[in-house]
């Protein structure tokens, strides 16, 4: 198991959803460090380094909201994975039912898994602890 600080990158233009997520992040062993984008223009942004901002350390995990405003977030799935620089982290389709077609539709446009965002915070705290356990399994790329 590889001892190296993670990023992940959560795609979410939900408060609430995002307060649940810092939490549950905060409380994994090895805490990744979490970077936030409210839509997937300033993800891409955010990734970039573009629009004046920093772009942010490759991140192992990219998590995408199915329902974020502005780009269709299956869209931006296909849009990271199409990219040379973008194309290496997970991204995982986060979702608030398990709709075979959803699922489906997401597993086509490129997603690495389809995370359904339960309404008991303690079942999608073991679903992103068992990531980044996995994570910390696996040997990664370097960081660019």
């Amino acid at each position: 198991m590889q001892d190296r600080s993670l990023h992940y990158l959560l795609v979410d233009d939900d408060e609430v959803d995002i307060r649940v997520f810092r939490r549950i992040i905060a409380g994994l062993p090895r805490r990744p460090q979490l970077h936030v984008a409210e839509n997937g223009e300033l993800a891409v942004d955010i990734l970039m380094g573009r629009g004046g901002l920093p772009a942010m350390t490759r991140p192992a995990v990219i998590f995408v909201d199915l329902q974020i405003p502005g780009i269709d977030s299956l869209e931006l799935v296909r849009e990271l994975r199409s990219d040379p620089l973008l194309r290496r982290p997970f991204v995982f389709a986060l979702a608030g039912s398990d709709c075979p077609d959803d699922i489906e539709a997401a597993y086509d446009a490129g997603a690495s898994g389809y995370v359904v965002k339960s309404l008991q915070v303690d079942a999608l705290q073991r679903k992103i602890a068992c990531i980044h356990d996995y994570l910390h399994a696996i040997a990664l790329p370097d960081e660019q």
